[in-house]
């Protein structure tokens, strides 16, 4: 049985100090568009907050719909694995090529 889907959050747009939570993005990566990403305020099943860009938003709601877990335990899931981990996650800005 997959998990019950929940209404579409509201995306907020041309908000300055928008950044998502799981890709770390801060800005459009659309080559159309110069602005800060469109995120959204979700509460997972723990009752945290967690931005997410549309983009994440989507990844993460396609997953849940083939999946037994809601989209909230989702994200508690992986907002815990990602603070378990830490600065392992965060890409390396200085690293040689």
């Amino acid at each position: 049985m997959t998990a019950p889907l929940t209404p579409t959050p509201r995306f907020g747009y041309g908000k300055p100090d928008a950044h998502c939570d799981f890709c770390s993005r801060t800005r459009n990566p659309h080559p159309d568009f110069d602005e800060p990403i469109p995120t959204a305020l979700l509460t997972t099943a723990s009752g945290r907050a967690v931005e997410l860009c549309l983009s994440c938003y989507e990844h993460e709601r396609d997953a849940a719909i083939l999946s037994t877990a809601t989209l909230a335990q989702r994200l508690d899931q992986k907002i815990s694995t990602k603070d378990s981990l830490g600065p392992s996650l965060k890409p390396n800005k200085h690293k040689s090529v």
